[in-house]
């Protein structure tokens, strides 16, 4: 991505410009959930992706098993339609206000943080454990910005230690390769045996 670009933006870019910029020059847009996938880009002066390769690849052989296993398996009546994705859903809005504290304005139409939350959570319950799993390639929660958020929790320096970040060389779904998923696995279940002693 060129310098130029970065800096036009005030280092302010955000998920689908960088998807649509990072490879430009080859008219190709990256994938949102892995940045390692890559798609064809139609409209060559535009500012967003307006698509998610990664998505595209691995969507229909999700949703085609999961909706044999709901209408056949579970024998579910064909005349109810499972959406697949909030966004299919006809009317469908997220509510992004925020009552938990007034320190975060429920009027602010950005993403919530639940910063807040997971603190109030950890104070009450000192021996709260979280694991935070991080792909890589991922731009949808990429990696840093868990860093950053947990760097700058406000959490009391003794609870710092119950918070582990592990990463994978994947995307948002590090399952979906075997190695990463393996990997993934195994922290997992570390996680839980060692949290429920």
């Amino acid at each position: 991505m060129k310098k130029d670009f970065l800096f036009g933006g005030n280092l302010r870019v955000n998920e689908p410009q960088i998807a649509k910029e990072r490879l430009r020059n080859e008219q190709m847009i990256i994938g949102r959930l892995d940045s390692r996938y890559k798609g064809i880009s139609q409209n060559l002066l535009g500012e967003y992706a307006n698509d998610d390769p990664q998505s595209s690849a691995i969507s229909p052989v999700f949703t085609t098993a999961f909706l044999s296993y709901y209408y056949g398996d579970l024998k579910m009546d064909r005349k109810y339609n499972y959406h697949t994705s909030a966004y299919s859903a006809e009317g469908f809005s997220w509510d992004c206000k925020h009552n938990k504290s007034s320190a975060v304005d429920p009027t602010d139409p950005s993403t919530p943080n639940t910063v807040i939350d997971l603190v109030d959570a950890m104070s009450r319950n000192p021996s709260l454990k979280i694991l935070v799993l991080n792909g890589y390639y991922d731009l949808a929660t990429p990696f840093y910005a868990t860093e950053y958020t947990f760097e700058h929790l406000g959490l009391d320096k003794k609870l710092k230690p119950n918070i582990q970040l592990k990463y994978y060389p994947a995307g948002h779904m590090m399952y979906i390769n075997s190695s990463s998923a393996n990997a993934f696995k195994k922290d997992v279940a570390g996680f839980i045996m060692n949290a429920s002693k």
